[in-house]
């Protein structure tokens, strides 16, 4: 049999074709290939919702300043009043060091993983505040710091938490009480609707570990040490649905009743893209 209008096509070559097409379709609908700066990333097509409904996966061929929001090194506090963490980018996001309880600081510099680090001390409450809505525009983010524990005693501590209310919010914290692993959460009705990334350990302690969320065009992951140690690909919510969060601390939960961090922080990074492995292996590295 031939296809009237068709010449010389067989109809049984024409159907393998057709078959072939679909196949194709449905195929590239459950896998996009997608190029990034030399390196094929396969997404699973997970939507995201709100905001970043028609997000398009952002090129980070650049380098590792590409879309480099704040960076801070923690060499040294600055400004008249030495409560200014500065930000090392040309963005101007330096940090507000604060200290939350008693005399005296609740902050100090000593030797970190790279020069110095910002150590905040537990007993004063010390946290570092940086600009309101540092991520509101982003549906794409890298958040990556070397981190030093001094005791996972104290549950629900915050290495950072981002966010406007006990509502709205999304955190990283070296360890629960319910799993006794690190957890990354968001959140847009509180704790009991959270999207979440659960480590397959709690950070280390009395020792550096280098500590990166990254939220993609789909799905998150935790990286220790430039290792992927949890990741869960059906998260939709991204920094950008929870507005410009007011609060974005280091070092302090929105939750009153969460304790401070006991530890120090070095070589924060922030990022409006999702870094690849291969960069945040090269962060936790030094290459």
């Amino acid at each position: 049999m031939r296809i009237a209008g068709v010449s010389n096509v067989p109809f049984r070559f024409f159907l393998l074709l057709v078959m072939a097409a679909a196949t194709a379709c449905r195929w590239n609908d459950a896998l996009l290939t997608i190029r990034e700066g030399g390196t094929t990333r396969h997404d699973s097509g997970t939507s995201l919702g709100g905001v970043c409904a028609n997000h398009e996966a952002i090129d980070g061929s650049a380098g590792s300043t590409n879309n480099l929001v704040a960076w801070y090194p923690c060499e040294s506090a600055a400004g008249a009043s030495e409560t200014l963490l500065p930000d090392s980018t040309l963005h101007g996001n330096d940090g507000t060091l604060m200290t939350g309880a008693g005399g005296g600081a609740g902050y100090s510099f000593a030797t970190g993983k790279v020069g110095n680090a910002l150590n905040l001390v537990l007993a004063k409450k010390g946290y570092l505040t940086l600009p309101a809505g540092l991520l509101a525009d982003a549906c794409e983010a890298t958040i990556a710091t070397w981190v030093y524990i001094n005791s996972n005693i104290n549950a629900w501590t915050r290495i950072w938490d981002f966010g406007q209310d006990t509502n709205v919010y999304m955190f990283l914290t070296p360890i629960t009480n319910t799993d006794n692993v690190a957890r990354f959460g968001i959140s847009l009705n509180g704790n009991t609707r959270e999207e979440d990334i659960k480590a397959q350990t709690e950070v280390p302690t009395l020792k550096w570990t280098h500590v990166a969320v990254v939220l993609g065009p789909s799905g998150g992951i935790i990286y220790f040490d430039g290792v992927q140690v949890g990741s869960n690909a059906s998260m939709t919510l991204r920094p950008a649905d929870l507005g410009h969060t007011r609060n974005d601390y280091i070092g302090r939960s929105q939750f009153s009743d969460d304790p401070y961090l006991d530890g120090d922080i070095d070589e924060l990074r922030i990022y409006d893209r999702a870094l690849s492995p291969e960069e945040i292996l090269a962060l936790a590295t030094g290459s």
